[in-house]
């Protein structure tokens, strides 16, 4: 059992198994997940696949059989859309005003997962403003950004809770994280933060039965009281953790850090792949490093916890598995391919998704055994190498995967 998605489930009402709610599932329990594909290829296990969401980078959403997932048109204007999980039929669009960010290499591109729950979809449009939809579509209220909120930075996956939803936005100049009422739009609680300039995501989760909202973000990471925005407990001295978000499972949060921009932090961000155990005691917070990753940096994406042992993959393919009681290196193994997306845990299985279209499965524990690789393609224009895996979401017989131009959904063949 994935036991950070399980806490979190409780704070935001969901389906047992038809539910991903968020930024890598945050909010659903993927134990109720009762299967997923084991056997896919190009021409086999493949329902169906769309390019009608438009160009993007963000996750896709599922909320019990609609697809929910932003994107831009060819001439950037952003836009989002809903797509039946049976078929992949597109069940509305809507546009926002004005165009999306750019991504570093000046495409337009929506990096901002959107979050969804029984009342709606809730999503960054753009830089312009965050949008609340009802599931047939219909606005139900905006939300302008301010300038310091509205442009480059505001690139982070929101989070939510059963209340309100939070954005963070990383500045140079300044930065925020915003929580904002879920039937209204208007702002809760507004946290100013240091000046940073990163492009990670908030979680939401509970520790010690206290619902908080967890930042990792350039050389700190950072507790905040989901309710009031009062920060709770907080490390610093840290480098390179501008990309993975972290992982809660119980009281332990795994933090990732990938090679610094800096080469004279890359001991620092050696030593920032690590297991922090959080407590409450007497409404005072403490906070203990439990163990290191033995030199083991991350790439973007998360580690992740599963059935006592902790799981990373870095920029060069390579797979690391620690043991969570000590952080004991199990195993270091190279993968065919990077992986960009989180480890998915479900079904006894461990999924690590290539960047490149490659999906290696393994066994959960701490011996590295294949069960399966499979592949998917997608078209290209150019002659440079495709990104195939950009971002995943999974429900009961389904993964749903997006890669930079289209929408694919692998549903499980009748003989698994």
């Amino acid at each position: 059992m994935n036991s950070a998605l399980l806490i979190a489930a409780a704070l935001v009402a969901a389906g047992p198994a038809d539910v991903w709610p968020g930024f890598n599932g945050v909010g659903c329990d993927t134990a109720e997940i009762r299967s997923l594909p084991l056997h896919w290829s190009p021409t086999s296990g493949i329902a169906w696949r769309s390019s009608q969401a438009g160009l993007g980078a963000s996750s896709p959403v599922i909320w019990k059989g609609a697809i929910y997932t932003s994107g831009v048109d060819e001439s950037g204007r952003w836009q989002m859309t809903a797509l039946r999980l049976t078929d992949g039929q597109c069940l509305w669009a809507k546009h926002c005003a004005g165009k999306s960010t750019k991504n570093q290499l000046g495409k337009w591109a929506a990096a901002s997962t959107p979050v969804v729950d029984t009342d709606g979809v809730y999503v960054l449009g753009g830089q312009h403003e965050i949008v609340a939809l009802k599931h047939d579509g219909e606005v139900r209220w905006r939300r302008g950004l301010t300038r310091c909120e509205g442009t480059s930075g505001a690139t982070a996956s929101l989070a939510q809770d059963e209340a309100n939803v939070f954005a963070l936005f990383n500045h140079q100049a300044g930065s925020s994280l915003v929580a904002m009422n879920k039937r209204s739009g208007a702002a809760t609680w507004t946290a100013a933060r240091d000046t940073s300039a990163s492009a990670t995501s908030p979680i939401v989760a509970c520790i010690d039965g206290i619902p908080q909202v967890i930042v990792s973000s350039a050389g700190m990471v950072e507790s905040y009281d989901a309710a009031t925005g009062r920060r709770l407990w907080w490390i610093g001295n840290l480098a390179g953790n501008i990309a993975p978000v972290p992982f809660v499972s119980a009281n332990t949060v795994l933090i990732g850090a990938t090679s610094p921009l800096s080469p004279n932090e890359l001991f620092q961000a050696l030593q920032s792949n690590l297991a922090l155990q959080v407590e409450s005691r007497d409404g005072k917070w403490g906070l203990q490093v439990a163990w290191g990753s033995n030199g083991r940096l991350s790439g973007l994406a998360s580690p992740i916890a599963h059935a006592g042992y902790g799981y990373w993959t870095d920029r060069h393919a390579r797979l690391s598995c620690f043991a969570m009681r000590d952080g004991e290196e199990v195993f270091s193994e190279e993968l065919d391919e990077p992986c960009e997306i989180a480890p998915l845990a479900v079904g006894g299985r461990i999924y690590l998704f290539g960047k490149y279209g490659t999906t290696t499965v393994i066994e959960p524990g701490p011996k590295f055994v294949v069960l399966t690789k499979n592949m998917i393609e997608v078209r290209s224009e150019t002659d440079e190498r495709q990104v195939v895996q950009q971002a995943v979401a999974a429900v009961d017989n389904n993964l749903v995967i997006r890669s930079e131009r289209e929408i694919v959904c692998i549903r499980q063949l009748k003989r698994e």
